[in-house]
């Protein structure tokens, strides 16, 4: 349920609204990126985040809130999940979900042989 529709130009306060939709992302291991969360409202909604289904505790460095987004450091193949968004103000509340997928980078060593004659 993305809420109420609001029209900012009647209404001064608006319950938050998905504003944009959001695709799966995929990244490289080691990689920094930012899990985008495309919500308005007035007042501008706080926001908490989960993954997996479990409130997503910013203890880690790596992982930090920003406004509309969530960054992630040096990413990890843990870090593969779904994450969601959840953004409330007085007026209301609503969710999106963001997939995200780590791929593992692969290091190729090649070693040289060389038959030798003297």
């Amino acid at each position: 349920m993305q809420g109420i529709p609001c029209i900012r130009a009647l209404l001064k306060y608006c319950p938050p609204r998905i504003s944009d939709v959001v695709e799966p992302i995929v990244a490289n291991a080691g990689e920094t990126l930012k899990l985008p969360c495309p919500v308005d409202g007035e007042p501008y909604p706080m926001f908490e985040w989960f993954k997996d289904g479990e409130s997503l505790i910013m203890a880690d460095d790596r992982i930090r809130a920003t406004k509309n987004g969530l960054r992630i450091k040096e990413a990890e193949v843990d870090d593969s999940g779904i994450y969601e968004c959840k953004a409330v103000n007085g007026f209301g509340q609503v969710s999106i979900e963001v997939e995200l997928w780590i791929n593992v980078r692969h290091h190729v060593h090649v070693l040289s042989l060389c038959a030798c004659v003297p």
